[in-house]
């Protein structure tokens, strides 16, 4: 089972009784919003390992989408064996300035050590990530995380936030409709003539913020999302592909 940011326990400590959402109920709640969170955010909140095949940009410099916690080895240029550390920097730092979260990368060092084919192009001595296609291999452990290895206290509210919104005012009726209907906030409501007026799903259109509509219109949730967005990433391919 996947790592999950907060606990049942947590969203019952929010007044989610058990009598109303039985703990599966709690916890596939968490598993689908967290799902969201991390696609909203474009990066996920706890530590993973990974080995990624990264294209050469014929640079010094790789860029990361995601945060670097920390690195096993990085295979240059196709190379077999695993470069010496001392001959990159990984900017990994995540307690103090700066911030290596918002700018993840590694970046080699130049040496006048090397001359073979795999590491310094030609006899220059200048390390380069080799223009080619996953020609570079990285292992390690990826993610935006608290300096103690913990996800972010504000991904964890943002999440607690979202589970019980989810869990109590669910967007489709249960009055047995086939299909049910979506339904929104209520909007007006006459007593005398029992005459509800529903407002769409996620809010009016006219209100909604471009990108979450129709998800959630808690303004901290979003400005969470935004805060622990990670920027866009354009690049050009490295080499010609002919499939």
């Amino acid at each position: 089972m996947a790592v999950t940011y907060i606990t049942v326990a947590d969203i019952r400590a929010l007044g989610i009784l058990v009598e109303d959402y039985s703990d599966s109920q709690v916890l596939a709640a968490i598993e689908t919003w967290q799902a969201f969170l991390e696609r909203a955010c474009r990066q996920w909140f706890v530590p993973k390992v990974k080995v990624i095949l990264a294209d050469g940009n014929d640079s010094d410099t790789l860029f990361f989408g995601v945060p670097i916690i920390s690195i096993d080895y990085l295979k240059l240029n196709h190379d077999p064996v695993e470069l010496n550390s001392d001959y990159y920097r990984v900017y990994s730092n995540q307690d103090g300035w700066p911030d290596d979260r918002r700018n993840p990368q590694i970046k080699l060092i130049r040496t006048e050590e090397f001359r073979d084919i795999f590491t310094a192009p030609v006899t220059t001595g200048e390390l380069r990530f080799r223009r080619g296609q996953q020609n570079q291999e990285i292992k390690g452990t990826f993610g935006f995380v608290e300096s103690d290895g913990s996800v972010p206290k504000l991904i964890q509210r943002a999440l607690s936030k979202l589970v019980v919104e989810k869990l109590t005012r669910p967007i489709y009726s249960t009055g047995g409709a086939s299909p049910p209907p979506i339904l929104g906030m209520i909007l007006r409501e006459f007593t005398d003539g029992h005459s509800i007026h529903y407002g769409a799903a996620g809010g009016g259109y006219e209100k909604r913020r471009p990108g979450l509509s129709g998800i959630t219109e808690d303004p901290e949730i979003l400005d969470i999302i935004k805060l622990y967005r990670a920027p866009l990433g354009i690049a050009s391919p490295a080499g010609w592909s002919y499939y």
